[in-house]
């Protein structure tokens, strides 16, 4: 029998090694529940105060590019999906959604890793326009209206629930993932993954081989859906994305920087301009972060930039129906100290007036009137510390 082990975490993940005294299987690992596995996930991520510095209520929608967890911007975890992690309400469901899943890992030899993420519940939202519904008043408690990703019941009646037992087993291997990634010693971390459920392919270099800097550099080439039961998919492709990060250390200075663009993705379905393949401009953040120490203490800075250029799909207009290419830009200056197990920082952010024309795309509520973004000055202030 396969020792089996619980994790007392909420993620509520069940993992055995079924071949536990086999050497040459001894790595192989089936995880149960709702896994994730960040091994082979983008090596650089961003910073605690991109949401300050960049307005996430702003014009350009986050769910192109992701801000929060920008490391997937480059190679995406094994199962990336777990809910609650949209910029806004709204973006939680931007992608499937997981409720259960198995994670197989396997590293059969040394700096050799292959990863395998399969999950036969998965939701979307609901098609059309009004899929969130809202409670209270003014109504900012939000939930979801959603649909089962993998069909409905056995006898093919709407209203399947989480509980249902019944999965069209071709649309769950479509949504397979499968990555695999190879450390190269001295050198760098070469990826590559399929990802079933974004129907994209990613390949990923990490650069170590020089001394105090790391480069991080990823790509992702999309395909367009064929499936005509799947309203999400079908005749869409989503962004391609090219995504480069570095870090560089010497001494008391450090240097976190990244550049993570979108384009080209595409929509044939719309019938607002039937006949007519919609196609995404371009999207591009840019995050720097110098920082110097200082003794315990680490002074340092977040400049942030994006831009997204007007298109069919998002409408980005002036007030005289011209098109209008979109941007936002923020800073912040912070202080940060470790005070033994408790780390405190706290900042000066400002978001700079950028204009910003006056329709908005996927049907979001017209919030906005054309004008300026209003100049802002916050002080965050952060306290962590772990157990």
């Amino acid at each position: 029998m396969p020792e089996t082990y619980t994790s007392a975490k909420a993620s509520a993940v069940v993992w055995a090694k079924p071949l536990k005294g086999v050497t040459s299987m001894e790595s192989l690992t089936i995880n149960l529940g709702t896994p994730s596995n960040d091994k082979l996930q983008g090596k650089i991520g961003s910073s605690n105060l991109v949401n300050y510095v960049f307005n996430t209520s702003y014009r350009i929608h986050g769910f192109r590019l992701d801000y929060g967890d920008s490391q997937n911007n480059i190679f995406a975890k094994l199962n990336p999906y777990n809910w609650g992690n949209g910029n806004l309400p709204e973006h939680n469901l931007y992608w499937p959604r997981i409720s259960a899943g198995a994670l197989v890992t396997f590293e059969p030899i040394e700096n050799l890793f292959f990863g395998m993420f399969v999950s036969p519940e998965q939701w979307n939202l609901s098609e059309g326009s009004l899929s969130w519904g809202h409670l209270g008043n003014p109504g900012n408690l939000a939930y979801p209206r959603v649909d089962p990703a993998n069909g409905h019941s056995l006898d093919g009646q709407d209203g399947a629930s989480i509980d249902q037992d019944f999965y069209d087993a071709r649309k769950v291997y479509q949504k397979m993932q499968f990555a695999v990634g190879y450390e190269i010693p001295e050198i760098g971390l070469v990826r590559a993954q399929y990802l079933g459920m974004r129907n994209v392919i990613e390949a990923a270099f990490q650069l170590t081989a020089i001394d105090d800097l790391m480069l991080d550099l990823g790509v992702k080439i999309p395909f367009e859906g064929t499936d005509k039961a799947d309203p999400f998919t079908y005749r869409k492709k989503r962004d391609f994305q090219v995504s480069l990060a570095m870090t560089y250390g010497n001494n008391n200075f450090n240097l976190m920087g990244r550049v993570d663009t979108a384009f080209g993705g595409t929509d044939a379905s719309n019938t607002k301009y039937a006949g007519v393949v919609m196609k995404r401009g371009f999207n591009m953040i840019a995050y720097l972060v110098p920082s110097f120490e200082i003794g315990d203490s680490i002074l340092g800075m977040d400049i942030g930039f994006e831009y997204e250029q007007s298109d069919l799909c998002n409408e980005f207009k002036d007030q005289d129906g011209k098109d209008m290419d979109q941007m936002k830009a923020g800073a912040a200056l912070w202080f940060q100290r470790d005070l033994g197990g408790i780390t405190f920082k706290i900042a000066a952010v400002t978001r700079l007036p950028l204009p910003y024309g006056g329709s908005y795309d996927n049907y979001l509520p017209l919030y906005w009137r054309d004008g300026k973004q209003a100049f802002e000055l916050m002080f965050p202030i952060m306290i962590s510390t772990g157990f």
